[in-house]
C-alpha cells in the first residue's frame, strides 16, 4: 500500500477509521493507493457485513481526497451472482469515474439487506435512487 496510513486490515476491522486530512500534515491518499485499496475490499474473503464496512469506509476516505471533484456517487448494479461497484464524482449532474469499476463477489440482494438494517453505514452517502432491482444509488449530503 506503499505510505498510505489507512490500511486494508484497518478498514476490515473498524467502521469509525478517520479519514486522512485533505490538507495539512499527513498527505491524502493518491487515485493509486485508493484503486488498490478498493481492489483488496474486492478480492477480500470477509462476510458480507464485513465487505460492506470496508467499502464504507473507502467511502468515507474518498469524501475527503482533494482530487475528488464535486459531489461522490457510488452505485452498486446487479453482474449475474455478483455486484459490481462504480464511484463517480462531479458538479451538478457532471459525473466522472472517480476510480475504476470493482466487482465483489456477493449478490446485490445480499448487500440490499444488510444496508436495509444499517443504512447509517455508509453515511454520509445516502441511498438516492432506486433505478430498478438491478441497481442501487448512493448520493453524498452536502
Amino acid at each position: 500500500m506503499g505510505k498510505l496510513d489507512v490500511t486494508a486490515r484497518d478498514l476490515a476491522l473498524h467502521t469509525d477509521l478517520p479519514a486522512p486530512p485533505a490538507s495539512g500534515g499527513e498527505r491524502s491518499p493518491t487515485r493509486d493507493e485508493m484503486t488498490e485499496l478498493l481492489a483488496w475490499v474486492a478480492s477480500a474473503t470477509h462476510p458480507v457485513a464485513g465487505r460492506l464496512k470496508a467499502l464504507a469506509n473507502v467511502v468515507r476516505v474518498l469524501r475527503r481526497c482533494p482530487w475528488i471533484d464535486g459531489a461522490l456517487r457510488m452505485e452498486l448494479q446487479l453482474a449475474d451472482d455478483s455486484t459490481t461497484v462504480h464511484f463517480f464524482s462531479g458538479p451538478g449532474s457532471a459525473r466522472e469515474r472517480a476510480l475504476p469499476e470493482v466487482v465483489l463477489d456477493v449478490a446485490l440482494d445480499d448487500l440490499r439487506t444488510v444496508m436495509q438494517r444499517t443504512p447509517e453505514l455508509f453515511a454520509p452517502l445516502v441511498l438516492s435512487v432506486v433505478e430498478d432491482d438491478d441497481r442501487l444509488v448512493f448520493l453524498a449530503l452536502s
